[in-house]
């Protein structure tokens, strides 16, 4: 399958946009620049351009919107996608956000894009293919309407909160799979699940004792972590503690369902990343 065109601009070795550059590599044929003044160069040097622009800001204020709208003009028919730091979280109610650019974070990737570059290649529309004026809450109404697989399996979930038991068990069920839930932070005596979901609110002391626990009774059974706006280096120790992958709440059910299946899957290139 031909892959899609990607032009990222800024700073791959980030710690928080490594393995976005990474997947991209992989995935899309990507070329690099690490400024906006380059990207405008490759822009107007490319016969055939591309179709997507991912410009990742670590911090606010990073580019200004008179410069994003310099390479928009450069490239009329690129999508322009924004790759955005923990330092972004809260922009859209008190910064300046970059108006007609689809917004993504670091820990959202690649569950959040994964699937719609994969409708771009098949001909279909992806998510930032709609007008450029959509809304986050207009693309919510967009994606409810948008059907995510049936499958079938048998899903264990661990949270101590009863709220969030409930959500991740509609939401598997929602998906096709069984589910056996625990409010308990040990193990559950079960054989042949496809995966295991363990909620984590504090990421405390007793949340790492119980993800290594869970992690070494239901191996080699792959576990998702789901929590709240994470940070890179929280990140990093659940994934050395026994995460196969983290999935950043709030999250979309589609960004769920495409993790469950790339991770029982035991995609090589997307175990031991941050998505949501």
């Amino acid at each position: 399958m031909k892959q899609a065109s990607a032009l990222f601009v800024g700073n791959t070795r980030h710690v928080e946009f490594r393995h976005v550059a990474t997947w991209l590599e992989q995935h899309a044929n990507m070329i690099h620049t690490k400024t906006l003044a380059d990207a405008r160069k490759q822009c107007l040097l490319s016969k055939t351009g591309f179709d997507i622009i991912v410009v990742g800001a670590s911090r606010p204020y990073q580019y200004l919107t008179k410069d994003i709208n310099t390479l928009r003009q450069a490239a009329p028919l690129s999508r322009l996608l924004a790759l955005l730091g923990s330092w972004c979280e809260g922009e859209l109610r008190s910064g300046h956000p970059w108006p007609g650019v689809y917004r993504t974070y670091w820990h959202q990737w690649p569950a959040r894009l994964g699937p719609e570059l994969d409708k771009l290649m098949k001909g279909q529309c992806p998510v930032w293919g709609h007008a450029l004026t959509m809304t986050p809450a207009e693309e919510i109404l967009y994606r409810q309407k948008q059907s995510a697989p049936l499958t079938s399996g048998l899903v264990v979930v661990h949270a101590a909160d009863r709220e969030a038991v409930g959500s991740l068990r509609d939401a598997c069920q929602h998906l096709g799979y069984a589910t056996v839930c625990s409010h308990g932070k040990q193990p559950l005596e079960i054989h042949g699940a496809t995966a295991i979901v363990l909620d984590l609110r504090l990421c405390n002391e007793i949340d790492w004792q119980q993800l290594h626990k869970l992690s070494q009774h239901y191996r080699p059974t792959p576990l998702l972590v789901t929590l709240s706006f994470p940070r890179h280096d929280v990140v990093q120790q659940l994934l050395s503690t026994g995460a196969h992958h983290v999935l950043s709440k709030p999250f979309l059910v589609q960004d769920f369902a495409w993790l469950l299946n790339q991770i029982t899957q035991a995609a090589p290139n997307v175990i031991g990343q941050a998505a949501a």
